[in-house]
């Protein structure tokens, strides 16, 4: 294989490791939100005004438009509070909502965090575990291929007779 080839394939290795790497840290953000939010966080009942469909991170899921009163006696709106496809398919009947409210938890702390709805809060916790696991594995194998495929066309050039 040219050395060009070579070096071109350990910076695409590089740049989709590190890429990856920080996409795991994204959705480790996400995860641990969900946690706090899960221990820590006020029950209320959230009326649902709509439902888009979102690609996130790459995968497909349905983001909740809601509006809750909160403790303080306050209005609050959150426009795409994430759920899991399978918890959609349990509130959304073809192009129709069948829920019209829902139960979240918020964080009276920290207003700019999302809720997060509880019914679908355990699998959601786990899809984005999965994600940590695959975003992560997946930037540590990029890498390593890097390291790998540098020490490698390195060492094999190295040991060729000049001329």
């Amino acid at each position: 294989m040219p050395q060009w080839i070579a070096d071109w394939m350990v910076w695409v290795l590089l740049v989709a490791g590190i890429a990856a790497l920080g996409m795991a840290g994204w959705t480790w953000r996400d995860a641990d939100r969900v946690a706090r939010v899960t221990e820590s966080g006020i029950e209320a009942v959230a009326r649902v005004e709509g439902a888009t469909r979102i690609s996130w991170k790459g995968t497909p899921e349905v983001g909740l438009k809601l509006s809750w009163t909160d403790s303080a006696g306050q209005m609050r709106k959150a426009e795409t509070v994430a759920v899991t496809q399978a918890y959609a398919d349990t509130i959304i009947k073809g192009q129709q909502l069948t829920a019209l409210a829902v139960p979240i938890k918020y964080l009276k702390s920290e207003p700019s965090l999302q809720p997060l709805v509880v019914p679908d809060a355990e699998n959601f916790g786990r899809l984005l575990a999965a994600r940590i696991r695959v975003f992560a594995g997946g930037g540590a194998v990029a890498l390593f291929s890097a390291v790998l495929l540098l020490l490698f066309g390195r060492r094999k050039n190295s040991a060729r007779p000049a001329g």
